[in-house]
């Protein structure tokens, strides 16, 4: 999660958000500098941080 103060309060961006702001990142990039594998690199980076999600609650243990 990217957490930035503003003026007129916070910007919060999401675990997911920011994976999706990393492919976007991606999409400029120049075509003659792309890596090999292109479209793995393009899956791994969008789903990189699927795993976590910041809006399941932990249940106590007892």
């Amino acid at each position: 999660m990217i957490v930035n103060y503003c003026n007129s309060g916070w910007e919060i961006i999401t675990q997911r958000g920011h994976g999706l702001l990393a492919i976007q990142i991606c999409a400029r990039w120049k075509i003659s500098g792309q890596p090999y594998r292109w479209v793995e690199t393009l899956i791994a980076t969008t789903g990189h941080d699927e795993v976590f999600n910041e809006f399941t609650l932990c249940s106590p243990k007892g």
